[in-house]
């Protein structure tokens, strides 16, 4: 298997690994509406859809991070894909009952400016979960990370969320630093059993966080 066959097999892994948390923190019922945000959200716009039956549609930012747009599952997920401002969405205030955005935070100038429009779009009493990169990791990436401006810490997070009218709910860290950077390129499902510990729990390489508008 070529380096990039294995570095696409270790990010559907882990991606996967995300959107069963993801969900888990979000609470959902069938018939929800559910707002994406974000450029690789086309497994979890599936799962959403098919396994919870949501009404899904999956937001592009307008600021592309890598100069050319790469897709996620572009051909196959049958979703609303609308691309625009994430700072000002062409969405009417309070029409999702759920909203997650994976790394978008990571790259966004402004992300305090965005979380206040995520905010705004969200029923009353809905659900948010966002993924970042944990500032407070520090092994191994899989990638490079030059196209990122910002890493969080939970409290960074949670900060910022209380900031755009987001009350936090819950948090966890995913893909601890072992030292050993072959266990990351199979099944990473090991990582939930390991989220369990204490000394994991904060210090993964992926931070993950739910929070609810009051």
């Amino acid at each position: 298997m070529s380096e990039n066959e294995e570095a696409l097999k270790t990010s559907l892994n882990e991606h996967r690994l995300r959107v069963k948390r993801i969900t888990d923190f979000l609470k959902l019922s069938g018939g929800m509406s559910a707002l994406l945000i974000g450029e690789h959200e086309g497994i979890l716009a599936s799962t959403l859809e098919e396994a919870f039956g949501c009404s899904v549609i999956w937001f592009e930012p307008m600021e592309n991070f890598n100069g050319a747009r790469t897709s996620d599952m572009a051909d196959t997920v049958a979703i609303k894909r609308p691309k625009g401002n994430p700072h000002r969405m062409p969405f009417d205030s309070e029409c999702f009952d759920r909203l997650a955005s994976q790394f978008t935070l990571n790259y966004l100038r402004d992300p305090i400016s965005a979380l206040t429009d995520w905010c705004r779009v969200l029923k009353k009493d809905g659900i948010a979960a966002f993924v970042t990169l944990n500032s407070a990791f520090t092994g191994w990436h899989q990638r490079p990370l030059s196209r990122i401006r910002w890493t969080y810490s939970k409290e960074k997070l949670f900060a910022m969320l209380r900031c755009s009218g987001f009350s936090p709910i819950e948090s966890t860290s995913l893909i601890p630093n072992l030292r050993l950077p072959m266990l990351y390129r199979g099944d990473l499902s090991f990582c939930l059993k390991l989220e369990r510990l204490p000394i994991f729990r904060e210090s993964g390489k992926i931070l993950i966080v739910s929070a609810i508008k009051r």
